[in-house]
């Protein structure tokens, strides 16, 4: 019975707790049984260790595994922006996505060019003079046309032209008749920077631009007398043949004709009358004629 009146039961065997725990440290005291104690106890101490380690490499393996994931590659993902229409406020107009138009081009203004003036019509130089002279004259560049009057009393009569060293261009008149005829000058690309006169009397010259010589519109024709220079008229039609009739004194009689670049052709040249058709250049603008008497020139055009 414990203090507080139960019963105690009374251990099985009949012996008490603390005589089993005697017995036990009985068995200690023998040698034998001893030393079967301790080793019994160091082998489980090796098991226990070994089992140890054991679960310890376990855990270690598996954080490391654990602490280095697997990194796989990923795409980058797509990004899709949805542009959500904005509310319009009332009395607003909602702006629309609309192209902006192009850029103007830039288009180069070209620089205006002046427009050339003509070139005006040069005045006539007028000579005049008695007896033999030598006459500087200051003529514009290019072609003209020279007027001769003189030798009244008849006698030898000339007119040359000579360039700036005194050197003969033409022999432009050679008479011992009273003279008056137009001839063409400079013509082939000469300069005249004189004209000597040779002869008895007055005489009077005038140098001309082309522009006031007989005009011939062809197909056209024209009659005369004595030298005289005519100048063709195309009006959009070329110059073919020329029928041509003169020199019924059976002096000498030519007839020339020049083109647009001052080039020559001899079409006609005798001391004996007259009357034939010859080809004329298409290019053929003016045509010179030499003669004592009357003439015809005919034009025809293709």
């Amino acid at each position: 019975m414990d203090q507080n009146g139960a019963t105690v039961d009374a251990p099985k065997n009949g012996a008490s707790p603390i005589h089993q725990w005697s017995c036990h440290f009985d068995l200690l005291e023998d040698p034998m049984s001893r030393k079967v104690m301790i080793g019994l106890v160091g082998i489980g101490s090796l098991v226990i260790c070994a089992i140890c380690g054991i679960i310890m490499l376990a855990a270690s393996g598996e954080g490391e595994e654990e602490s280095q994931p697997v990194v796989q590659e990923q795409a980058a993902p797509t990004v899709t922006a949805t542009v959500e229409p904005a509310e319009v406020a009332a009395g607003e107009v909602a702006a629309t996505n609309t192209p902006l138009p192009p850029p103007p081009t830039f288009t180069p203004t070209a620089e205006p060019t002046a427009t050339p003036m003509p070139t005006p019509t040069p005045e006539p130089i007028v000579l005049e003079g008695v007896g033999d002279s030598v006459v500087s004259i200051e003529k514009w560049a290019g072609p003209a046309i020279i007027y001769v009057r003189g030798n009244q009393a008849g006698g030898h009569f000339a007119v040359t032209s000579l360039d700036s060293n005194n050197e003969v261009l033409d022999l432009l008149v050679n008479t011992v008749d009273f003279y008056e005829g137009m001839r063409p000058l400079d013509f082939e690309g000469e300069q005249t920077n004189r004209l000597e006169v040779q002869g008895g009397g007055d005489w009077r010259i005038e140098i001309r631009p082309v522009s006031m010589g007989r005009a011939l519109v062809i197909p056209g024709s024209a009659e005369g007398s004595g030298d005289e220079v005519l100048i063709l008229l195309g009006l959009g039609k070329t110059p073919d043949t020329a029928i041509i009739q003169g020199n019924e004194a059976g002096t000498h009689f030519a007839v020339i004709g020049y083109d647009d670049r001052g080039r020559p052709d001899l079409l006609v040249n005798t001391v004996d009358a007259y009357a034939g058709t010859v080809a004329i250049g298409a290019n053929t603008t003016v045509l010179a004629i030499q003669a004592v008497g009357g003439w015809s020139v005919e034009v025809t055009a293709k």
